[in-house]
């Protein structure tokens, strides 16, 4: 079974059993695909920790994080922004999408009734909201005084021991996340 810890994110779609229905994104169908050929043993779960990358949907913290930042840049033409509380609920432990289709391939060589855990980086938001802008070319900060929770550490050991290591760290994913989300807010700016 494939799970994510939060429902409410869109972007790895339903755990059926041993598939996976997602939506028509490219990252889902590039994950779908890893899912379908994996065939994990039975009972084996695995939890993708904040999937993202190209296809994502608009109620994932990173997708969030670019729209506003793309918004207050359109009000302030300035190089640097300081940016209030966030407006999601945290979830501070990210995986690019094609690690996650790696846990998954070497999760099915694991024991029958394991639980992985996937998740290549686990920024602050501060952390986070920095390297967003800065692919978006604007020095941006939260508020000082924003109170910033622990990060949410999953425990990736299992997966580890299987030889699984992420290949996409924080700014990769997002060198390739940010361009296609700002591409998707240009196309619907043209097309309103």
């Amino acid at each position: 079974m494939i799970s994510h810890p939060d429902d409410s994110l869109d972007f790895l779609g339903t755990a059926l059993g041993r598939g996976l229905a997602t939506g028509l994104g490219p990252a889902e169908l590039s994950l779908e695909a890893g899912v379908t050929i994996a065939q994990l043993p039975t009972g084996t779960i695995v939890r993708i920790h904040g999937a993202y990358g190209p296809g994502m949907g608009w109620k994932h913290p990173i997708a969030l994080w670019v729209k506003r930042l793309h918004e207050a840049l359109k009000k302030i033409k300035g190089v640097s922004l300081a940016l209030p509380p966030p407006p999601v609920p945290e979830h501070l432990a990210f995986c690019f999408v094609d690690d996650a289709v790696d846990a998954v391939a070497i999760a099915a060589r694991g024991r029958p009734g394991t639980i992985y855990e996937a998740s290549s980086h686990s920024p602050a938001q501060d952390e986070l909201v920095r390297a967003i802008g800065r692919l978006m070319g604007v020095k941006a900060k939260l508020t000082p005084g924003t109170p910033v929770p622990a990060p949410n550490v999953p425990d990736t050991a299992a997966l580890h021991a299987l030889g699984w290591s992420p290949r996409f760290m924080l700014d990769q994913g997002l060198k390739r996340t940010v361009p296609w989300l700002l591409d998707r807010l240009q196309e619907a700016r043209r097309a309103a």
